[in-house]
């Protein structure tokens, strides 16, 4: 799969204990003092331990921790190199990553390393959260782990030996008395739930134990593009690891639902399960004895991970919202109050591309009409084909148009945007998180200072004297934050509705959602089509949620 990433701005060895704490995954900070980086770049390897000739896919991507040689997270934490995703070269197994990272002068350290690589997962001890409850796309939820331990620097590349923390449970299907292969195959992912098993668990990122969430919920295996030989139909399941599961799985087969009870189960991590089970027409049904092997992630080789993009981490923090009276273009609606947001997130550094959105929607099954069925709004339209956005083909599914996969998604509607960021597994800023991230500590005009010729606004924003359409991603200057386009190129959708007048009161308020009655959602940013006014940071827009227009886009938040 084409890479969707840019490269970004490569900080120096003095700053990498001050990145680390600024950018970091773990709410504490670095050892104190900071250690004293050398000369030598770190140089990493990743191997996948299996006896079954499993390989690295497309766009499989690392975490990774440096800390003291047997310490813990986030206590001993040296380095975090989780900033910044370390992608993994399918041929050769070595990483690499847009921002170098350098070992300490002196000591001993360990790697801590994980895939699929996020930052959303992580909480505040560096734990990873682990949840299978949508096995849409498998690699997503396909947690691979390794610790390497005292390292020192000669030791170049150091090897990464991953293994899967989780189990894989296949179900092969076949027909049975009165049951004909053609109902077999005939059943989708809706027609098959898994209950009792549990789907949420904590992972320790420290020492790579799991803690298991009770079961809450019911789930669906995805359905296998072609059944094992001899099947009908072929269902799987990345499920979590337990010494004795108990659950039940449920089939619907024109109305008559045959359920199998699993007795107490040992799924163990590593492992792939395969079990035969017979449908008959009357609803009963027989289970042989599974098949244990070593997982091969080769049984999902073609998928690509449905959120992973490059991000900063945002602090909590206080800021003043809104314009004083005194700034040109200052509009009734910017009344400036103090807003506290109590949580950390992380925001995407660039906006949504067109080739990330064609991911989604061919991931999703969106068609020609624009409808996600499935979805939260399955009777509102995501998307509109354009010139300079995505296109629909019969064969292809959504393409970018040619020349313009990584320029901002274009005409895409609220509920488009609301649905991707669901999809990537986080959400759409309030307009509250917006300006925070966007002003970036500053509190002029523009996150680049008040005046925009001074502040050298041509270089840091596409708007309508420097540009006639939308423009590549991550072209101008980012803002303190490392966001770039944050002023001009395309507006962007957040998740408020829109007040009409403007803020309550100068009052102090703390996570703020608008809750004002009525549809239409707040814009932020301005465009390429946009002057100077709508360029501040303070500037508000709204619009109704199923507008689309060349230029309206979006980025997105993973909250803490």
């Amino acid at each position: 799969m084409k890479s969707i990433y840019k490269l970004f701005l490569r900080p120096q060895r003095w700053l990498l204990a001050t990145v680390a704490a600024a950018v970091a995954g773990c709410d504490k900070p670095v050892q104190t003092p900071p250690p004293t980086f050398g000369e030598i770049p770190v140089s990493l390897q990743a191997t996948l331990v299996s006896e079954t000739g499993e390989t690295w896919q497309a766009d499989d991507a690392a975490g990774l921790f440096m800390l003291q040689a047997g310490g813990t997270l986030p206590t001993d934490l040296v380095a975090d190199m989780n900033n910044i995703r370390y992608a993994i070269d399918p041929e050769s197994g070595l990483l690499s990553t847009s921002e170098e990272h350098f070992y300490p002068a002196e000591g001993q350290v360990d790697l801590i390393a994980y895939v699929p690589y996020t930052q959303s997962a992580l909480s505040a001890e560096c734990d990873y959260r682990v949840d299978v409850s949508d096995q849409r796309t498998p690699r997503a939820i396909d947690l691979l782990y390794a610790r390497t331990t005292e390292i020192t620097p000669a030791e170049q590349p150091v090897t990464l030996a991953f293994s899967h923390q989780l189990s894989r449970l296949t179900l092969d299907l076949k027909a049975g008395s009165g049951m004909t292969a053609d109902a077999i195959a005939a059943l989708t992912e809706a027609d098959v739930t898994i209950a009792g098993l549990p789907v949420t668990a904590t992972f320790h990122l420290t020492d790579g134990t799991l803690a298991v969430d009770p079961a809450d919920k019911t789930f669906s295996p995805r359905k296998n593009e072609t059944a094992s030989e001899g099947a009908a139909a072929s269902f799987s399941a990345i499920v979590i690891p337990q010494s004795a599961a108990t659950g039940t799985v449920t089939f619907r087969i024109d109305g008559q639902e045959s359920v199998w009870t699993l007795e107490p189960t040992a799924f163990e991590a590593d492992k792939h399960y395969t079990y035969p089970i017979t449908l008959n027409a009357d609803g009963t049904l027989s289970v042989g004895t599974p098949t244990i092997t070593d997982w091969e992630t080769s049984s999902h080789p073609e998928q690509t991970l449905p959120y992973v993009f490059e991000t900063t981490r945002i602090p909590a923090g206080t800021f003043v919202m809104g314009s004083p009276d005194t700034e040109a273009g200052h509009a009734a609606n910017e009344l400036q109050h103090e807003v506290t947001l109590s949580q950390a997130f992380f925001c995407t550094r660039q906006e949504i591309t067109n080739a990330q959105y064609a991911a989604f929607l061919n991931a999703t099954g969106v068609t020609e009409n624009g409808l996600l069925t499935s979805g939260l709004y399955p009777d509102k339209v995501l998307i509109a084909s354009h010139e300079r956005g995505l296109q629909w083909n019969a064969t292809a599914g959504w393409q970018p148009a040619e020349g313009y996969a990584e320029y901002p998604v274009i005409n895409v509607s609220w509920y488009g945007a609301d649905e991707f960021a669901r999809w990537a597994g986080g959400m759409l800023p309030t307009e509250a998180q917006w300006e925070y991230a966007c002003r970036a500590g500053s509190e002029g005009a523009y996150w680049f200072g008040d005046d925009f010729v001074l502040g050298g606004g041509q270089n840091c924003a596409w708007y309508n004297e420097n540009a006639t359409v939308t423009q590549p991603v991550g072209d101008k200057k980012p803002n303190n934050n490392y966001l770039y386009d944050m002023s001009g190129n395309v507006r962007e959708w957040c998740r408020d509705t829109w007040n009409g007048a403007g803020y309550d009161s100068e009052a102090p308020v703390t996570d703020p959602v608008s809750p004002y009655p009525g549809d239409d959602r707040i814009l932020r940013g301005g465009s390429w089509k946009s002057d100077l006014t709508a360029l501040r940071s303070a500037s508000r827009e709204a619009a109704a949620p199923e507008e689309m227009g060349d230029d309206i886009g979006f980025r997105i938040i993973f909250p803490l």
